[in-house]
């Protein structure tokens, strides 16, 4: 995820926030595709998020690029 993250953004993003505001200006922008991300390598992302609790009630958040 690191390698792709620095691959989108040319920077190291340290937090989920971070990624969000990164997608979130590239809305309507030409390597944007509704929720398909375009990279110049011709790859096509689609990233995804998901709140995970562990049984002892830890609550984590897993974010998935497909």
């Amino acid at each position: 995820m690191h390698r792709l993250v620095f691959a989108m953004t040319g920077k190291d993003l340290q937090s989920l926030p971070e990624l969000h505001n990164f997608l979130e200006g590239l809305r309507g922008q030409e390597n944007r595709k509704g929720d398909v991300l375009l990279l110049k390598d011709q790859t096509a992302w689609s990233f995804s998020q998901e709140e995970i609790i562990t049984k002892d009630g830890g609550v984590y958040v897993q974010v998935t690029a497909s």
